[in-house]
Formats: structure tokens, C-alpha cells, sequence
């Protein structure tokens, strides 16, 4: 509840409003994306968007470029007022910029080994690392969603797309 102050109509206090909370990095992280999404757009103009039957090498880039710049600009325009359900939700979680930090470790940390391990046990274990330590999900529930959402995403591409996955070095 906010901070209660004086009408001057009927005299007892009325419930105000909570400041808007603008800060330096709710303001540089969207901005930063905007500005990458903004160079891989005028890369993916040069590359060509072909038809929907052959796409073009620069459609899937350029689609993923506008859907990163529009969320990139609602995060910056929506205001967060404090005691919002994001920002409780947040603050229960720790430090998210530690969490956000510790993602980017496990990815980089993926690229690198995806040779090494291959693509299905290696997505299953970032998916189930980032439920355990940065969402406090409870280890079956990783373990499940690891399991299913990198089966799915190996369906997808492989037999629906035909594109071909990093294998696992084992097979």
C-alpha cells in the first residue's frame, strides 16, 4: 500500500500512488539488446529474406532481430512500480544480475563443449542447472523439464526441419 496523504476535499488521507523505479540497468540492458538486434537487422537485410516456401539466409535473423527490439522497447516503456509481483519475484530469487551473469557462464560454457558432449545431453544439463540454481525448481521437476524440452527441441529440428544437431560423440 502507498503512502497516505491528505485530501483537501474530504480531509482524511487517501492512498498514493508508489514512485515508478527507473534505473541505470532496467534502462542499459534493453538498450543493449536493442543495439545488437539493431546491427543483426542491417546484416540481415544484406543476406536476403527469399519467399516463406525458400526462405533467405536473413529472414530467421531479421524476425528475431524486430521480436528482440519491440520486447527490448515495452521493457524499457512499462514502468515497474515497487511491490510489483516481478519485482517480489526478483527479490525472493537473490540477486538476478548474479543470475543473469551465471547463464551467461553456462552458455558460453556450451558453445565450447558442444563438440566435446553433444547437443542433447548438453542441453538437458543447462536446462536442468538453470531450473535447480536460478529458478528453485525442485530436481525431478528440472530433471523433467530438461528431458522433454530438449527432446522436443531435437524433434523439431531434426525430424520436422531436417536440420542436423550436434550428436552426442557416444553414438
Amino acid at each position: 500500500m502507498g503512502a497516505l496523504s491528505p485530501s483537501p476535499e474530504t480531509g482524511p488521507r487517501q492512498p498514493q500512488a508508489p514512485p515508478l523505479r527507473w534505473s541505470v540497468g532496467r534502462l542499459a540492458f534493453p538498450a543493449i539488446a536493442a543495439a545488437v538486434s539493431a546491427v543483426f537487422l542491417v546484416h540481415a537485410l544484406g543476406l536476403g529474406f527469399g519467399t516463406l516456401q525458400t526462405p533467405g539466409a536473413g529472414l530467421w535473423p531479421f524476425s528475431i532481430a524486430i521480436i528482440t527490439i519491440v520486447l527490448a522497447v515495452i521493457q524499457t516503456v512499462l514502468p515497474s512500480a515497487p511491490g510489483s509481483t516481478a519485482d517480489a519475484a526478483a527479490e525472493s530469487r537473490g540477486r538476478p544480475h548474479i543470475h543473469a551473469l551465471a547463464l551467461g557462464v553456462m552458455m558460453i560454457g556450451c558453445a565450447f563443449l558442444v563438440d566435446l558432449v553433444g547437443y542433447l545431453p548438453l542441453t538437458a544439463a543447462l536446462v536442468f542447472a538453470a531450473a535447480v540454481f536460478v529458478a528453485r525448481a525442485r530436481w525431478w521437476s528440472a530433471a523433467l523439464t530438461a528431458l522433454i524440452s530438449a527432446g522436443l527441441v531435437y524433434t523439431v529440428f531434426s525430424a520436422f526441419l531436417g536440420i542436423p544437431l550436434p550428436a552426442w560423440p557416444a553414438f
